[in-house]
């Protein structure tokens, strides 16, 4: 028997079983190496990735499937926008709850460019408080903002379409990391004006792991391909071009992984309400319960994404997290490769134990859970 398992925030699973479907179909239907051959097998990868392309427009409401473009995963993207942004001379603006994928390479780029980068204060319950912060921290310097939709520690979510506006009312550059909130509640590509939006495929959009993507948006930047190589256009060339979006996909691209996050998202878009609905339920189920244990602070963002963290006064989140194991529960306990989070949320010397469900969990598993959590 598996685990009951809590560890959405880092990879969904169960998948709906259309996804499992889906790849292993694409694996047999799918042999050939897209745009590169014009025998069937090639074709039909072509069209097949092409398709996710367009699945992915409709599910965000972008308006063109050549902006989408795909990685090994979210890091990946983000590093070829961030790594990739034509920023000489510029300070990058970003928050207190930032992943390690937004924040290790703005601390790269800025290492090797001798730019600076800087940081708001976001509040978890209050967006009017973290857009007055984000507005004093938007000084001239400021020449490119790089944001987390959501907190993987505690859940919060930024106002990103609030932030957006501004961004494109100063004509800058907008990059998001919405890995922790796509799938969990509802993004409009016409309404977050950003320079692109990067995301995970693998965690509330049902995906395997392995595929990353970003859609281009309507702040327009010049970003430099992160990797060069061959992409089936214009072979005599020796340099990459400005075709989308081949300019961003050097190489192979994993062609059954995309076809089972397409699948992912089909099926999420045939079932969003309800899926948010379970979500936010199940999150409050367990917060509820968590806050009756003596003992443990608990951390989560009212109204945010499904992520919860606490911690104990006297047992370690590692050791926590180790015995929740051993009686079959999965849940993960650290630092979530996310330190300006635990200095914002001040546990930056303990971590916490993370708790991320997704609406596969059950009120059973959460009563489990819970009984673990007080026999620990």
């Amino acid at each position: 028997m598996g685990s009951l398992y809590f560890d959405n925030a880092a990879t969904s699973f169960p998948k709906p079983r259309i996804v499992y479907s889906a790849v292993k179909e694409a694996l047999i239907k799918c042999a050939g190496n897209p745009g590169r051959s014009a025998h069937k097998e090639a074709l039909s990868s072509a069209i097949a990735v092409y398709e996710v392309r367009e699945a992915i427009c409709e599910y965000f409401n972008a308006d063109d499937a050549t902006k989408v473009i795909f990685g090994l995963n979210a890091t990946s993207i983000l590093n070829t926008a961030i790594l990739g942004i034509n920023s000489a001379g510029s300070t990058f603006l970003t928050s207190d709850i930032e992943h390690n994928a937004v924040l290790r390479p703005i601390a790269e780029k800025c290492r090797k460019e001798n730019l600076k980068f800087k940081t708001f204060s976001t509040s978890r319950g209050s967006n009017e408080t973290t857009l007055n912060a984000f507005k004093k921290s938007l000084t001239a310097d400021v020449k490119c903002v790089v944001l987390n939709a959501a907190s993987n520690v505690d859940g919060r979510i930024l106002p990103i379409v609030e932030i957006g506006k501004i961004c494109k009312q100063n004509g800058i550059p907008y990059i998001i990391d919405a890995s922790q909130l796509a799938g969990h509640r509802i993004i409009d590509m016409q309404e977050l004006h950003c320079t692109m939006l990067c995301c995970a495929g693998h965690k509330g959009l049902y995906g395997p792991m392995g595929c990353g993507f970003g859609i281009i948006g309507d702040i327009e930047a010049e970003i430099s391909p992160l990797t060069y190589g061959g992409n089936g256009v214009n072979s005599k060339d020796i340099y990459m071009g400005n075709e989308l979006p081949e300019r961003y996909e050097a190489g192979t691209p994993a062609v059954s992984t995309i076809v089972g996050l397409g699948a992912g998202i089909k099926w999420h878009m045939e079932n969003r309400s309800a899926i948010i609905e379970r979500e936010i339920e199940i999150t409050n189920q367990i917060f509820g319960l968590l806050k009756s244990i003596k003992d443990l602070e608990v951390l989560h963002a009212t109204g945010g994404a499904p992520v919860i963290s606490f911690r104990h006064n006297r047992k370690g989140c590692e050791e926590i997290a180790e015995m929740l194991s051993a009686n079959g529960v999965a849940v993960r306990g650290g630092f979530h490769c996310a330190p300006l989070a635990h200095h914002s949320i001040g546990t930056y010397e303990t971590g916490t134990v993370r708790i991320s469900p997704s609406l596969f969990n059950t009120t059973g598993d959460c009563k489990y859970l819970t009984e673990c959590l007080m026999k620990i």
